[in-house]
């Protein structure tokens, strides 16, 4: 099945153009009135149940993107199959039933509120029967899975989106244009991180473990304590105790601290009786 344009997915953005000539024309141009007017665009949502992306297949196992939207609520503009295949009825329809949209110039990438463009591309890309829809830039090793699909045949075949990744409408100045956006509400870099960690979770947003209990913790510096030491009976301790309470009523003369004593954590003071 061959897809073609129709005459109500023209685009034209003169308003947009026109603002960029303007404030290129002046002599002196200050950078945020040309930030402002080359980046004059912004987005709404796009129902997902009224648009699809699909695989289109090409010669020598490639593949090329393709979306269509459904402008109007009937007929259909395609049908999906339980294998993942898709066939599109948009040739059969009146203008404007239906929009396609088949090449960069009818789509480009959205990220965090930032229209991406050159160097940044989608492309589909097949590994064996799986198909995926990435976002690509020559300046970044790793790709961003935008979505993925099972090939079947050579047909037509629906991607389905990843988490986060949704289509929206270009608009300027509040007026919808013929173009589409892949967009996620992430910024960039947590993006890159995450392509990088293989998708999984970023090991700088977990939850650091709760910090240990004041009882753990002394447990635990005690233990580390009595590493290497004699462990003494419960009687020697006991004895030493009331040795030490002896010593305080009879005005001892003197006392010493014992070796083993300190190795265990607890003072022995060595008791001589007063004889006047």
């Amino acid at each position: 099945m061959t897809l073609s344009h129709k005459p109500g997915i023209k685009r034209t953005y003169l308003a947009a153009a026109g603002a960029v000539a303007l404030v290129t024309s002046g002599s002196a141009v200050l950078p945020q009135q040309f930030a402002k007017a080359a980046a004059p665009f912004d987005s709404t949502p796009v129902d997902a149940e009224r648009t699809i992306a699909l695989a289109q297949p090409l010669s020598g196992n490639r593949w090329n993107l393709v979306v269509m939207e459904q402008l109007e609520a009937a007929p259909p503009c395609w049908r999906r199959f339980d294998d993942g295949s898709v066939i599109t009825y948009e040739q059969n329809l009146p203008a404007g039933s239906c929009g396609l949209y088949s090449s960069s110039s009818a789509y480009s990438l959205r990220i965090a509120g930032n229209d991406l463009s050159h160097p940044w591309r989608l492309r589909v890309e097949s590994r064996g029967p799986r198909l995926e829809l990435l976002a690509s830039s020559p300046e970044q090793p790793t790709p961003l899975l935008v979505g993925s699909g099972e090939a079947a045949g050579d047909g037509l075949v629906e991607l389905r989106l990843s988490e986060g990744w949704s289509f929206g409408r270009r608009t300027f100045q509040g007026r919808a244009l013929n173009h589409l956006y892949v967009s996620h509400p992430e910024p960039m870099p947590v993006l890159l991180a995450r392509a990088n960690a293989g998708g999984g979770e970023l090991l700088g947003l977990a939850t650091p473990p709760p910090p240990p209990s004041p009882i753990e913790t002394a447990t635990a510096l005690a233990a580390s304590r009595g590493q290497g030491t004699r462990t003494q009976p419960a009687s020697s301790r006991l004895a030493r105790l009331e040795s030490l309470r002896l010593g305080r009523s009879q005005n001892r003369s003197w006392e010493q601290p014992s070796a083993e004593g300190e190795a265990g954590g607890v003072v022995a003071l060595q008791v001589v009786p007063y004889r006047p």
